[in-house]
C-alpha cells in the first residue's frame, strides 16, 4: 500500500473520531472537554493538508491543485481555536448559551462532513460528476452567505459592549435583510453592533449585492485559474443569461467597476463627514455609506438614518447618485461606458427604458412626494430643502431605504404611493430588488397597445418578444400574490395598522428598507415571514422556481378557442 493512500486513510480516521466526538454533544455534556483537544487536531489536520499538497503536489509532482476544502476548513477551525469559542461558553463542565453552541456545532459538522467525503474520494480514487443545477447553485450561494452571517453576527464579538445577546431569529433576520442588500433592521446598526459586527453587516451587503458567484469567478480568475464551463454557465445564470462568452470580462468589469464607483463616492462623503467626525471616524462613515448607497442596501451606523443630514445638498446629491446608479444595474452601466468608450456603436434598448423609466419614477415620485407632504412633513422646510427631500425620498423609496425624514409620519396617501414605488423596485441585473422597472414599462406598453388595437409591443422601432410579454405579467402577477398574502397573514398576526404592515412587507419584497417603526416589535414568525419575503424579492421567484426543477419542456400544441374578457 502507498504511503499516500495510508496517510489518505488516517486522516480519514481522524476526521470520522472528530465526527463523532462533536456528534455527541447532542445528546450529552461529558464530551465537552474534548471538544478543544478536537478542534486543534482539526486545524493541524487541515493545515497539515495544505501544506502538503503545495509542497507534494505542486513542487515536486508538479500538479496543479489547489486544497479547497482543507483551506476552508482550515479557516473555520482556525477561528474556533483562537477565538476559544467552545471554552468561552462553558463553565466547569456546565454549558451555557447551548443554543449558540448547537448552531456552531452544527456548522462545525457541516464542513467536517464535506471534509470527510472529500478525502473518502481522493483515499479510494472515486470518480463523482455531481453537479447542482446553475439557478439552484445560486440559491444556494444566498442561504449559505445568510447562514454564515447569522453565525458571526450572532457572536459576543458583533456585539457592543453592554448590549444584550441577538436572538437566533433577530440574528436570521439582520444577516438576510445585509445579504439581500434590503436594510429593515430589528436593533440599531449603529449602537447595537460592534465595529467588528458593523464591519461583518458591510461584508454580506458587498457580497449579497454582487453575488457570491461573480466573487468566486473573480477570485477564480484572479488565482490564474480558468473558469470551467460548469462555472460559466452558473455566473451566466446569475447574471440574467449574459453570453456565455463575454462572462470573463463582464466579471472583471463588474468587480472593478463597483470598487471604483464606492470609491469615489467614499471620498466625496468624506469631503463633508470630515467636517464633523475624526479623521478615523470620517473615513469609516464615509465607506459605510459609500458601500451601503451604491448596493441599496439602506444601512446606517445613525439611528436616524441620514436625517442629521437633510439640509446638506453635497451629501444627499453623492447619495442619490450611488443609490441611482447602482440601481441602474450592471448592464446599463457597462453599456454605456462602453458606447463612450467606442466600443459599442449604439446604446441598447435594455439601457434605454431602464433610463427613460427611472427618470420617469424619480420625476414623478419628488412631484408627488412634494405636493403630498407640502403640509405635513414639509410644511417647516424652506423650498430648497422641500425639494431635495422630495427628490432624496423619491430616488431611496425605490430600492435604497435611506431617509432624510421620518416616514412614520408620513400621511396614508404618501405611504401607499411609497408602496407603489418600492413595489416596482430598481432595475435587473441591478443591486435593488421589486418587480423590476423593465417589467413595469413591458407591462405598461402591452396595456398602452392593447387599447390601441396594435397586436404586437413596440418601443423605440423594436418589437417585444412574446416570451419576455408572458414573463412580464406572470412576475407581477406572482409578486403581487404573494405581497398580499404575506400582508394578509402578518396583519392577522399583529395588532398594527394594516397600511403599515403592507409598507414593511413591500418594503422587504424590494429590498428597500423603509419602515414605518413596526420592524423590532414584529414577533418572531412576522419576522420570519419578513425574512423569507426578502429572500424571495433578492433572489427572484423565476430563479427560485428553476432551482426546484421547474424547467421548460416541449409541449403539444392544441386547437385555439376565443375567451372573452372584459
Amino acid at each position: 500500500m502507498k504511503l499516500k493512500k495510508i496517510i489518505e486513510i488516517i486522516k480519514l480516521l481522524i476526521l470520522s473520531l472528530s465526527f463523532a466526538v462533536l456528534m455527541s454533544l447532542f445528546w450529552t455534556v461529558d464530551y465537552y472537554i474534548y471538544v478543544d483537544l478536537v478542534i486543534n487536531v482539526l486545524f493541524f489536520v487541515s493545515i497539515i493538508n495544505i501544506v502538503y499538497v503545495f509542497i507534494y503536489e505542486n513542487i515536486i509532482m508538479k500538479n496543479r491543485n489547489f486544497p479547497a476544502m482543507a483551506t476552508i476548513c482550515g479557516i473555520w477551525f482556525g477561528f474556533l481555536k483562537f477565538a476559544e469559542i467552545y471554552s468561552l461558553f462553558m463553565d466547569a463542565g456546565v454549558v451555557s448559551h447551548r443554543e449558540f453552541l448547537i448552531v456552531v456545532t452544527v456548522i462545525t459538522l457541516i464542513f467536517l462532513g464535506f471534509y470527510i467525503y472529500r478525502t473518502f474520494i481522493q483515499s479510494f480514487k472515486i470518480k463523482t460528476d455531481i453537479r447542482i443545477r446553475p439557478y439552484a447553485m445560486i440559491v444556494l450561494s444566498f442561504i449559505s452567505a445568510i447562514f454564515i452571517g447569522t453565525i458571526l453576527l450572532f457572536l459576543p464579538v458583533s456585539r457592543a459592549a453592554g448590549a444584550p445577546p441577538l436572538s437566533l431569529v433577530d440574528s436570521l433576520f439582520t444577516a438576510t435583510s445585509a445579504v439581500c442588500v434590503t436594510g429593515l433592521i430589528v436593533v440599531d446598526t449603529g449602537t447595537y453592533f460592534s465595529q467588528f459586527g458593523q464591519i461583518v453587516i458591510l461584508g454580506l451587503i458587498q457580497i449579497g449585492a454582487l453575488g457570491i458567484m461573480t466573487f468566486a469567478g473573480f477570485f477564480t480568475l484572479f488565482l490564474g485559474e480558468k473558469m470551467s464551463l460548469y462555472s460559466k454557465i452558473t455566473t451566466r445564470h446569475a447574471l440574467n443569461d449574459i453570453g456565455a462568452s463575454v462572462t470573463t470580462k463582464f466579471i472583471r468589469a463588474i468587480i472593478f467597476t463597483t470598487f471604483i464607483i464606492e470609491i469615489i463616492g467614499a471620498g466625496l462623503l468624506f469631503i463633508e463627514f470630515r467636517k464633523h467626525f475624526p479623521l478615523g471616524e470620517a473615513i469609516y462613515t464615509s465607506v459605510f455609506h459609500s458601500i451601503s448607497a451604491f448596493c441599496n442596501a439602506g444601512f446606517s451606523i445613525y439611528s436616524d438614518s441620514v436625517t442629521a443630514f437633510v439640509s446638506n445638498p453635497l451629501i444627499n446629491i453623492v447619495m442619490m447618485l450611488l443609490i441611482i446608479i447602482g440601481g441602474l444595474g450592471f448592464f446599463v452601466i457597462l453599456n454605456v461606458l462602453n458606447v463612450i468608450k467606442k466600443k459599442k456603436r449604439r446604446i441598447s434598448l435594455h439601457t434605454r427604458i431602464v433610463v427613460m423609466t427611472s427618470i420617469f419614477l424619480v420625476i414623478i415620485g419628488a412631484v408627488v412626494f412634494f405636493l403630498l407632504e407640502y403640509n405635513n412633513i414639509l410644511a417647516e422646510k424652506s423650498i430648497g430643502e422641500s425639494v431635495l427631500v422630495s427628490f432624496f425620498s423619491s430616488v431611496t423609496t425605490r430600492t435604497a431605504g435611506f431617509n432624510t425624514v421620518d416616514f412614520s409620519s408620513a400621511k396614508g396617501v404618501t405611504l401607499f404611493f411609497i408602496v407603489v414605488l418600492m413595489f416596482i423596485g430598481a432595475s435587473p441585473g441591478s443591486t435593488g430588488g421589486g418587480i423590476k422597472t423593465t417589467t413595469f414599462t413591458t407591462i405598461a406598453l402591452t396595456a398602452y397597445n392593447t387599447l390601441r388595437g396594435r397586436p404586437m409591443v413596440r418601443f423605440f422601432g423594436r418589437e417585444f418578444p412574446v416570451k419576455v410579454i408572458r414573463k412580464a405579467i406572470v412576475m407581477f402577477f406572482i409578486s403581487i400574490t404573494w405581497v398580499t398574502v404575506i400582508s394578509i397573514v402578518i396583519g392577522s398576526i399583529e395588532d398594527f395598522d394594516m397600511m403599515r404592515v403592507l409598507f414593511e412587507t413591500v418594503s422587504a419584497f424590494g429590498t428597500v428598507g423603509l419602515s414605518t417603526g413596526i420592524t423590532s416589535d414584529l414577533s418572531n414568525l412576522s419576522k420570519i415571514l419578513i425574512t423569507i419575503t426578502m429572500f424571495a424579492g433578492r433572489v427572484g421567484f423565476f430563479t427560485l422556481m428553476l432551482s426546484l426543477g421547474f424547467e421548460k419542456r416541449t409541449e403539444i400544441r392544441r386547437p385555439e378557442e376565443k375567451v372573452i374578457i372584459g
